[in-house]
């Protein structure tokens, strides 16, 4: 659920609490304070969960601390786990380089290199959303640094598109089309996508693959009385995203492939840090810090998500139509 999001969201923690004056009692007697992004997801491979530490220093700038590896980070004697809390099966995630496994940390007031993330492989540590979850990070003498809790989130289920002979009609500008799905196990909120995927090509060139994602609704709540979820869209949006987000390129031609709908649901918790970060982090905010978290010490998020994807979706004879022949779209070369 808007993971590249929640990341900035986490990267402006550290920096607030980095520069924070000294005295603001929001630090432990030590001055660290544990920073922790953590959303555990059945439906990837990987399970990845980010823990930092956050300092404040008297006589060192905030600036110097965030491009400090050995201040940012905590070493590689501490121990990040997650632990089954009914079956007391434990899972110990290995410390890695996200750079390495291509997730690099963007440029920027934070060290970039190297990007500090805990890993395990999501098929040797089983998810089922009817079991709770632990989080811990152990110090070297096994004393506890933080823990939190998170129910999984389960799979939505897609009523419409039809997920045996998906289509989608978005037929004019005015034209409303319907996305249904059946609530995921524990989710409380709902990002929907949209996956464009076409090849392009120019007269010397043989076709290419491109794709371009659409987020057609974000922090959607959950009916807690139905067990059906819905979101109208209207055409004149689906054309007007792509004509923002295809280049017009007069050498190329284009023909469309198909498309994928993406439902990711999360966890109460992670609805509850998104309400939050919304309404301080925004342009009229108190300049404050969101100060939700469901960590025993410390800042930050330990949650659940899971996203559906429905693939091969076509467009119809009429949406074709007007990708070829629409004002907004034309100039794209769709043929």
């Amino acid at each position: 659920m808007r993971p590249q999001y929640l990341l900035v969201l986490i990267g402006a923690f550290i920096l607030f609490l980095l520069s924070c004056d000294n005295e603001l009692d929001i630090i432990e007697p030590s001055g660290e304070l544990p920073v922790v992004y953590g959303l555990l997801d059945p439906s990837d491979t990987i399970q990845l969960i980010r823990v930092e530490r956050a300092f404040i220093d008297p006589v060192t700038s905030a600036l110097v601390l965030a491009k400090d590896p050995e201040v940012l980070f905590y070493d590689d004697n501490t121990r990040v786990s997650v632990r089954n809390i009914a079956t007391e099966e434990e899972f110990t995630l290995r410390r890695i380089n996200g750079g390495d496994i291509g997730f690099p940390r963007d440029e920027g007031v934070f060290v970039d290199t190297p990007n500090i993330l805990y890993a395990i492989d999501t098929d040797a540590l089983p998810l089922d959303s009817e079991q709770e979850y632990q989080l811990r990070v152990t110090s070297p003498d096994d004393t506890i640094i933080v823990s939190a809790e998170t129910n999984i989130v389960g799979e939505s289920g897609f009523i419409r598109p039809i997920a045996t002979n998906p289509s989608l009609d978005f037929g004019n500008f005015s034209t409303l089309v319907a996305f249904r799905w059946r609530s995921g196990q524990n989710a409380s909120i709902y990002d929907l996508d949209l996956r464009f995927n076409y090849q392009e090509r120019t007269a010397s060139t043989d076709w290419e693959n491109q794709s371009v994602q659409w987020a057609m609704a974000t922090n959607l709540p959950d009916d807690p009385i139905e067990t059906i979820e819905e979101h109208l869209q209207d055409g004149e949006s689906f054309y007007s995203f792509l004509f923002s987000s295809i280049p017009e390129e007069s050498d190329k031609i284009r023909r469309f492939v198909n498309m994928d709908i993406i439902v990711t649901g999360g966890s109460d918790d992670l609805q509850d840090f998104l309400r939050v970060a919304d309404a301080n982090l925004g342009i009229t905010s108190s300049q404050d810090v969101p100060s939700f978290t469901n960590l025993s010490s410390g800042r930050g998020i330990f949650a659940s998500k899971f996203s559906t994807i429905l693939t091969g979706v076509r467009l119809s004879p009429t949406s074709i139509d007007s990708l070829i022949n629409g004002s907004s779209t034309r100039n794209l070369n769709f043929q």
